[in-house]
Parts: C-alpha cells; sequence; structure tokens
C-alpha cells in the first residue's frame, strides 16, 4: 500500500468501497489529471479531501494549468 509520503502517482482503477483505501494515491490534481485525464469523486481510489478544494465530493475538478 501506497503512504502520503510518495512522490509517485498510481491509478488502481475505480471503486465503489470509496475514500483512499485501496493502492491509489495522487500526489496532487495534476497526477490524477495525468492518470486518468479527468478528476474523480469520493468513490474513486485515491480520492482525499486535500484534493477537493470546494469539499464537494468531487476533486480536480477542472484541468491543470500545465
Amino acid at each position: 500500500m501506497l503512504t502520503n509520503t510518495e512522490e509517485s502517482s498510481t491509478y488502481s482503477g475505480n471503486s465503489a468501497s470509496g475514500g483512499s483505501a485501496g493502492g491509489a494515491y495522487y500526489k496532487n490534481c495534476k497526477a490524477v489529471w495525468d492518470a486518468l485525464g479527468y478528476g474523480i469523486t469520493r468513490n474513486d481510489l485515491g480520492y482525499r479531501s486535500k484534493l477537493d478544494a470546494d469539499g464537494d465530493g468531487y476533486a480536480c475538478e477542472y484541468p491543470p494549468n500545465y
């Protein structure tokens, strides 16, 4: 299992289990968009409230400005 201190981003698919349980971790929204091409919801692996700026359950709603 990855920890919050790791620098790399990974993706292990979507899950209905919710939260960040599982093996996905995204350092930031750029990492989310690089891996998936879209934002994530609180039901997706890798979701963290830190990535959800407005607290609506949808993190990284907009593509980052590279």
